[in-house]
C-alpha cells in the first residue's frame, strides 16, 4: 500500500524547490535503525504555520512492510535539489494514501 508522509520545512524553501524531491524515511522502533523507505515529496501547503513559522509538506511512498501503521513516529529526510542538485531536510508525518542539510521538522507520524 501507499503512505502519505507529512512534515514541516523552513519558510525559506519554495514549493518549486521541494516538489518532486526524493525523500528517505526511517522508523527505527519498527524497522530497525538501518532500514529506510524511499518516496517523493508531492505537495507543499501554500500557508505558513503561525505558531512555528514553517510550511507543511507531504510526500508519498510505497509501504513495503505491513509493520507501519497510522500514528507511528519516525524521521523523513527530504533531498532538496536531488532532482537537479543536492541538499537535505529532515522531519515528517506519514499517513496512508505519497548541497546542505537542514531540519525539516522534528516529528514523523503515520496517520
Amino acid at each position: 500500500s501507499n503512505l502519505r508522509v507529512e512534515g514541516s520545512v523552513d519558510v525559506s524553501y519554495s514549493a518549486g524547490d521541494l516538489i518532486g524531491s526524493p525523500v528517505t524515511l526511517s522508523f527505527p522502533t519498527v524497522l530497525g535503525t538501518d532500514r529506510t523507505l524511499e518516496g517523493t515529496l508531492t505537495h507543499v501547503l501554500p500557508k505558513v504555520d503561525p505558531v512555528n513559522q514553517k510550511l507543511r509538506v507531504w510526500a508519498e511512498l510505497k509501504n513495503t512492510t505491513s509493520e507501519l501503521l497510522p500514528g507511528m513516529a519516525g524521521e523523513m529526510v527530504i533531498h532538496v535539489g536531488a532532482k537537479a542538485g543536492a541538499a537535505t531536510l529532515s522531519g515528517s508525518k506519514p499517513e496512508p494514501a505519497g548541497s546542505k542539510s537542514e531540519p525539516a521538522g522534528s516529528e514523523t507520524e503515520l496517520n
